[in-house]
C-alpha cells in the first residue's frame, strides 16, 4: 500500500511543476495531503518524504509570488521606525509595510528550509540534517496565524483562512510533520524502525 501511495504522491509532484504558476493555494494545499494521507501508516519513507517537499515548497512559492517586496526606500525605512521609541515605533508596527516586512521574513524561512531539505537530499553528508530542517517547517506552520494577521494588515487578504491564501489545513500539515515526517526522519538517521503499534 505504501508504495501506491508513493506513486500517487511522485505522479502529483511531477503534476505539479507543470500548473504551479497558476494554481491557487487551495489546489496546491490539496496537492501536499495527497502525497502522505492522514491515515497511512506512521512510518514516511525518503522518497516520500522528498515528494513532500516538492509539494510543500510549490505551495510556499505560489503564496510567495503573491506578496509584493518592500522597495528599498520603504525597508530602510521600516528598519529606521522599528530603532525608535513611542509613537515612531507604534506606527511602524502597524503599518502595511511591516506586515510586508514580516511576510517576507516568513515567507522566505519557509522557502529556504524547503530548498535546504533538497540540498541535503542531494548530499550524503549533509543527510543527517534532515530532521533538524524539517523542524524548521514546524516553526513555519506555527506562524500561520500571524501570517494571516499581516496578510490582512497589507491588505492581500480579508484574514479568512480559506480565502486567497488558502491555509485551512495548516494545523493537519503540521500534524503530519510532528507525527510521522520528522520521527521517520529521525528514525532513518538513528537506524531505527517505526511500526503502527509504537
Amino acid at each position: 500500500m505504501r508504495t501506491s501511495f508513493l506513486a500517487a504522491g511522485i505522479t502529483t509532484c511531477f503534476a505539479l511543476a507543470s500548473v504551479q504558476a497558476v494554481a491557487s493555494t487551495k489546489e496546491l494545499e490539496s496537492a501536499i495531503y495527497q502525497v502522505i494521507p492522514f491515515n497511512e501508516e506512521p512510518y514516511v519513507s525518503l522518497d516520500m518524504r522528498k515528494a513532500y517537499v516538492i509539494a510543500l515548497l510549490a505551495y510556499w512559492n505560489s503564496f510567495d509570488s503573491r506578496v509584493p517586496r518592500l522597495s528599498p526606500s520603504e525597508n530602510d525605512w521600516i528598519k529606521q521606525e522599528l530603532g525608535a521609541q513611542g509613537e515612531r515605533l507604534n506606527g511602524a508596527i502597524n503599518s502595511r509595510e511591516y506586515a510586508l516586512f514580516s511576510l517576507s521574513l516568513d515567507i522566505d524561512s519557509c522557502v529556504s528550509t524547503l530548498k535546504k531539505l533538497n540540498e541535503a537530499y542531494a548530499d550524503s553528508v549533509k543527510a543527517e540534517t534532515e530532521m533538524f530542517l524539517w523542524l524548521g517547517m514546524v516553526k513555519c506552520y506555527g506562524r500561520i496565524d500571524k501570517m494571516m494577521i499581516d496578510l490582512r494588515r497589507a491588505e492581500l487578504s480579508d484574514g479568512r483562512y480559506d480565502g486567497a491564501f488558502y491555509t485551512i489545513g495548516s494545523s493537519l500539515i503540521m500534524n503530519v510533520l510532528l507525527d510521522k515526517v520528522i520521527p521517520s526522519a529521525m528514525a532513518d538517521t538513528m537506524g531505527w524502525t517505526i511500526s503502527a503499534n509504537e
